[in-house]
C-alpha cells in the first residue's frame, strides 16, 4: 500500500519540489521531508494540500477514496487511488440490542490537530473524515478518532500521523494516553498521571535531541482549564 509520500509525490507530478513548496508556503526541505515520511503535516497544512490538488483529505492521509471520485486528475494518479484504495472494515453481525446491528461497517469521526503556537497544544477541528473502527473495540456513538502530531508522545510509542481511537466512556488509569481539550480551545495528547479535586497531572516529552533522547517533562493543569479528557483505547498506524 502506497504511503503518504507517496501520494503527495503522485501529487506533485513532474513538477519540482521548490515550485510545489512555494505553492504551500513551506521550505523545499520540509516538503522533501514529507515524501520520504519523516515527518507529516499539520492539519492547516493537509487542507492547504487538499484544496490545492483537489483531492479529499481521506485520499491523502489514507489512500481511501473510489477510483470513481478520482475525476479531473490526471490518469496515472486516478489509477494510483484505485490500486490504493481500500474498503472499509466490515465486521461479524452484532449480537444483542447494539444499535449498528443493521450496519456493514462501524466508522467513527476524525479530529484533526493543527499548530497555534502552543508547546504541544494544538487547535482541534473537525476533519471531513470517517475511518473504520477496529473490530477488536465495542462500538458506541461517542467514540472518535484523533490525528497524532508532533513528537511529544514518541516514547510511548505514539508518532506523527498515527490514529488514535478516543472512547468517552473507557475508564482512565494512571499511565494511559489520553486526549484532552482544555477551555481556551487547545487540545493535545498526553500520558495521564493523576488528578485530584484541583489539578490534572499528566506528562509529554520534549523534542529529540540530537542523539535520538528525548527529555520527560510534567504538566499541572487547573482541573477548571480543563473541558474533557478521553482515554486513548487503539493506537493504530497509517501508512
Amino acid at each position: 500500500m502506497s504511503t503518504f509520500g507517496d501520494r503527495l509525490k503522485q501529487l506533485r507530478k513532474h513538477e519540482p519540489q521548490r515550485a510545489v513548496a512555494e505553492r504551500l508556503g513551506i521550505p523545499q526541505t520540509t516538503l522533501s521531508n514529507y515524501e520520504k515520511n519523516k515527518n507529516q503535516p499539520d492539519f492547516a497544512l493537509i487542507e492547504k494540500i487538499c484544496c490545492e490538488f483537489k483531492v479529499t483529505s481521506d485520499w491523502l492521509l489514507f489512500g481511501i477514496m473510489p477510483a470513481a471520485q478520482a475525476t479531473g486528475l490526471p490518469a496515472e494518479v486516478a489509477e494510483g487511488i484505485a490500486r490504493s484504495w481500500a474498503p472499509p472494515v466490515f465486521v461479524s453481525q452484532p449480537v444483542g440490542d447494539d444499535p449498528w446491528k443493521n450496519a456493514q461497517w462501524q466508522e467513527v469521526p476524525v479530529i484533526g490537530l493543527a499548530n497555534c503556537g502552543d508547546k504541544d497544544w494544538y487547535t482541534p477541528g473537525k476533519m471531513a473524515l470517517r475511518i473504520p473502527l477496529p473490530v477488536n473495540h465495542p462500538y458506541n456513538p461517542d467514540l472518535f478518532a484523533v490525528l497524532a502530531v508532533g513528537t511529544s508522545m514518541q516514547p510511548e510509542g505514539i508518532r506523527q500521523g498515527f490514529v488514535l481511537f478516543c472512547d468517552p466512556a473507557a475508564s482512565i488509569d494512571p499511565g494511559d494516553a489520553v486526549y484532552i481539550e482544555k477551555r481556551d480551545g487547545t487540545a493535545s495528547v498526553k500520558k495521564f498521571l493523576k488528578r485530584d479535586e484541583h489539578t490534572l497531572h499528566v506528562q509529554g516529552w520534549a523534542e529529540p535531541k540530537a542523539d535520538g533522547t528525548q527529555q520527560a517533562y510534567f504538566e499541572e493543569i487547573p482541573a477548571g482549564q480543563v473541558s474533557r479528557i478521553v482515554c486513548v483505547v487503539i493506537v493504530k498506524r497509517k501508512g
